[in-house]
């Protein structure tokens, strides 16, 4: 028991899991974003400058990704863009339920 409390105390805190687990949830983000970006250009639903939208952003996004190190600030233009993407989506949706 006394090892195991000496390792425990051994244990140097620090963040690196939190700072991976978040540009995870980035990487998959932006490759949902390719994935919807493809299916709304093969689709008829809405129109096709939001599909190459959407690619562009996820593709842009995983470059940024690869790119930039840890700084958040850096990637605050992308949190713009995808709400912007998602905003714009909404629009074309009310608009596509209005002419029916």
């Amino acid at each position: 028991m006394e090892q195991h409390n000496a390792l425990i105390a051994s244990l140097e805190v620090t963040n690196e899991w939190a700072s991976c687990i978040k540009r995870f949830g980035r990487m998959f983000t932006h490759l949902g974003f390719v994935f919807i970006g493809w299916g709304l250009l093969r689709g008829q639903f809405l129109e096709r400058w939001l599909g190459i939208y959407a690619t562009v952003l996820g593709i842009a996004g995983i470059c940024l990704l690869m790119i930039l190190d840890k700084d958040p600030n850096d990637y605050l233009p992308m949190g713009y863009a995808v709400t912007i993407w998602f905003v714009l989506t909404g629009i074309m949706v009310y608009r596509k339920s209005m002419l029916k």
